[in-house]
């Protein structure tokens, strides 16, 4: 009897030193991925601290009040997405670079072309943002019928002002907006509503 309960004892210390070991195990990987995303973080902060001086430093000399050639410069890419033009829309103070495509990461980074042709150029360019931020779309539901903006496009250099001529909500499911059926130069600038709460 002594014998058999020694091996039962030694059996419980042996579980109790794997539990140890798995824990401290789990622990580690946890702290491994905890370091690994404050270190990811810290580098996306960055680029957009970056991004946001290059905006800063802008100065551009409009040729016209409406619309024309305008000596600017602009970086090649923000985030590993390149630059394809510049978004400024005045009653909202905004003012930020165009990336050349979308993806859950390049909105971190600004507004991105969804669907179109080149900036200021004929078709219907859409354009989408984010609304969580200031420096995105976050105001953007404080633009009016004939309120203006105007986009530089990166490539001529070139400035075109637009005019808001409708506003409206539609579900994601909807894609009417993204049409291109025009032989005019259009934008469509695109984020989410708020979700309502009853």
């Amino acid at each position: 009897m002594t014998y058999s309960r020694g091996k039962h004892l030694k059996e419980k210390k042996s579980k109790k030193s794997n539990k140890k070991l798995l824990l401290f195990k789990i622990f580690l990987l946890v702290v491994c991925t905890i370091s690994i995303l404050k270190i990811h973080n810290e580098s996306k902060e960055k680029q957009k601290l970056q991004s946001k001086e290059a905006i800063s430093q802008i100065t551009t000399t409009k040729i016209d009040g409406t619309s024309g050639t305008l000596r600017v410069e602009m970086p090649e890419e923000i985030g590993g997405y390149n630059v394809i033009g510049e978004l400024v829309i005045e009653k909202i103070n905004f003012r930020n670079y165009i990336l050349n495509k979308t993806t859950d990461d390049s909105l971190n980074f600004s507004v991105t072309k969804f669907y179109g042709p080149k900036v200021n150029q004929q078709g219907n360019l859409c354009i989408t943002g984010h609304n969580t931020k200031e420096d995105l779309f976050k105001n953007l539901k404080d633009l009016e019928k004939e309120d203006i903006f105007y986009m530089i496009d990166k490539e001529n250099s070139e400035s075109v002002v637009y005019q808001v001529y409708d506003k409206y909500t539609i579900l994601p499911t909807d894609l009417t907006c993204l049409k291109q059926e025009t032989d005019k130069r259009q934008v469509t600038l695109i984020t989410c509503s708020p979700r309502r709460v009853n």
